[in-house]
Parts: structure tokens; sequence; C-alpha cells
């Protein structure tokens, strides 16, 4: 059975700009500078010199059938662990710059493109989506990000934000496609879609308006619906101007919400309306994925390498690949580790359990440095 992170990328709005300018933390919260452990793993780059058309990378993915994709400013790669296979706009995609890819029932993969139309592969070619211009007039917008879901009936969902509150759901045997308005109360909303527990939930980050004043104020919120009724949750973030970032949930009340101001904050929706945990970042996050083997979230961050946040009390938060821009996490159905970067390709650890790390005491350069080695569970 491949072994597949449920996870969100923030990597188009990263590098379109559609990151807000924040010029302050929450005044709550916890360091992740002065609570994460700098870890080493041994591990593998395949880059450019391996086969790679870039060293920038934006997503790794593992198909059904076992092949790994990598989503890169140069093409799509499918890469079999020794010779690679390079789709681009030669190939018959819409553009050479692939953010993501999404793997249907029938195994197909649509892939997310810079252009903002849509494509798929089937049986090893490239196929535009005939409703592409009803599509694109929805869609095209730099700064819109879309993420991609199937429902029960087999039909795409396409959850994006471009000045509204809107859905697009494609018919595969129909071949048409229809919108769909979603009501809220929501100012400037960026929302996403997904399947969880055999029904549609919808997630947004957003400025809302706020409904007891007569002025409407840009305050930040996250917005969840479940079974077409919204619920409200504030963010207690400081200096917002404005917000954008990613949502991933983690189990049926549990969110994780990364967002611009270098921010995770862990919303359990069974216990009020404000999250109960918050991690303040060096950098701007690029990616949350969340890991069900090892109960954590693993968050990528620009320039500061991929921290792994545990999700009990008792574990320690660590940091692997420090110096690295990280931009998500996969996992293969042998148990290994990818790690997509920017600039260096992809980073294999083939056994994540085995690492080190030296234990500087007293946090002093003088102290004495203690080298441990953690072998499957934490010391």
């Amino acid at each position: 059975m491949i072994k597949k992170l449920d996870c969100r990328h923030g990597w188009f709005q990263l590098l379109f700009g559609i990151i807000f300018c924040i010029s302050g933390f929450a005044q709550t919260g916890i360091d992740i500078n002065k609570d994460a452990v700098d870890t080493y793993v041994y591990y593998r780059k395949i880059d450019a010199d391996d086969g790679l058309p870039s060293n920038e990378v934006y997503n790794i993915f593992q198909d059904r059938t076992g092949y790994i994709w990598v989503s890169t400013d140069r093409g799509l790669v499918r890469y079999d662990g020794v010779d690679m296979k390079v789709f681009n706009k030669q190939k018959g995609l819409p553009d050479n710059v692939v953010f993501e890819v999404f793997e249907d029932a029938d195994g197909w993969l649509w892939v997310e493109s810079m252009s903002g139309k849509m494509s798929y592969i089937k049986n090893d070619s490239v196929f535009l989506l005939d409703a592409n211009q009803d599509h694109l007039s929805l869609t095209f917008n730099m700064t819109n990000n879309y993420n991609i879901c199937e429902d029960d009936s087999n039909r795409i969902w396409f959850g994006y934000g471009n000045g509204g509150a809107k859905f697009t759901s494609y018919d595969k045997k129909l071949k048409k496609i229809k919108t769909h308005n979603v009501k809220s109360d929501s100012l400037n909303i960026n929302l996403a879609v997904q399947n969880f527990d055999n029904g549609q939930y919808v997630y947004s980050l957003s400025n809302m308006a706020n409904a007891h004043d007569s002025v409407k104020h840009l305050d930040p919120y996250v917005s969840i619906n479940e079974q077409s009724k919204w619920r409200h949750y504030r963010l207690n973030i400081d200096n917002q101007t404005g917000i954008g970032g990613i949502v991933e949930r983690i189990s049926k009340d549990l969110y994780a919400i990364g967002v611009y101001s270098r921010e995770l904050h862990l919303l359990r929706i069974d216990k009020g309306k404000e999250p109960d945990k918050t991690y303040r970042f060096p950098n701007r996050i690029c990616a949350i994925d969340y890991d069900k083997y090892l109960n954590c979230l693993w968050v990528g961050v620009l320039s500061e390498g991929v921290f792994k946040i545990p999700l009990d009390s008792t574990s320690a938060i660590t940091r692997y690949f420090k110096g690295e821009s990280i931009t998500g996490t996969m996992i293969d159905e042998e148990g290994a580790y990818w790690f997509g970067t920017v600039g260096n390709g992809m980073l294999y650890c083939p056994d994540i359990s085995f690492s080190f790390y030296f234990n500087n005491q007293n946090n002093n350069q003088n102290a004495t440095n203690t080298f441990l080695i953690e072998c499957g569970e934490a010391l």
C-alpha cells in the first residue's frame, strides 16, 4: 500500500507574492529557533546531474503503481528509481511550470500548472481539459492557487479564491464543468476542498467582515464549512494587514494552519474558537504535511529546512536540512522519506528513524558537545 502524506503546499502563493506584509509575531507561542533540535540523517541528493530538468522542486508524489512524480519549474518528471521521463510543454502540458499533481480513482493524474489551465496524464499521454476555457475564466489569477479532490461520483473538484467564494466541479463522463458558489460572510477568501470521512469539507483562510461593526474590518480568520454551515475562528496575529496561507486537516476536530506571518497554528475546533498552540518560525512556511505514521507535522520553511512537530506532548521538536528551502515531504511505499527543495533537487532518506544530533549543553559555545544517535523510538 502506498503511503502518502496528507498535505497542503503554499509554494505557488510564495512564488508569486501572495505573501502579505506582516511586521510582527503574536506575543505568545513556541519559538521554534529556541526549541528545535537540529537533527541529521543519512540522505542521497537527486538533482539535475541525475536527470531532473531542474533543481527547483515544488512537489513530490507517488502514484498507485509506484512511480515517483516530481513537479519542477521545467516540467513534470516520472521517476522509477533509475530512469526519468519528463513531461513538459513539448509533450503536451499547458506550460513547463508544474506545482502539484492529483491522482483520481481511475488513475488519471491531474496536473496543476502556472497558467491555470488544467491537464491530465492518462496512459502515458497528456490531455488538456476540454472545458479549460470555462475553468480558466474562473481560475486564471496570479494570486490564485487551487487544490483538487474527487467525490464519490468521480467528479473532480477545484477549490480556489478569485475575488469571491467559488468552486468548480468537472464531470468526466459528461465532459462538462460546473460552477458552485459558496455563501460565506468572508472577504478575500482562499478556498480549499477536501473529502474526509466520505463527506465534503470546505475550509478557507481569509479576511472576514466584522458583522458587529458598521465598518468592515479585515481581521484574520480561518473559516471551516461542514454540512453547509460556516464556523469562523479568529487567528491571534499582530500587525496583520492581510492574510494568505495553508490549511491542513489532521482529524475531524484538529487543523494545522500556516500563515505567511511565519506562524503555525494548531486549532482544535472542539475546544473553543482560539488556536490552542502557536509555533513561530524564522522564515516563511512553504508546506505543511501531516504524517499519520509518526503522528507529526512536517513543516517546510524557506531557507530553514524542515521541522518535525510532534502532535503528542512528549517528543521534542526537531529540524532537518538546516539552510534548505523545503517545499514538501512524501513517504514512499517502502517507508523512505523524500523532501523537495528549491535549488538542490530532491533529498531521499531511506530511514528517517536513524538520526543523530549534537546536544550542546547549556547552549554555550564552550560547553561540551554530546554526540547522540537515535534509532527507531525517540530517546
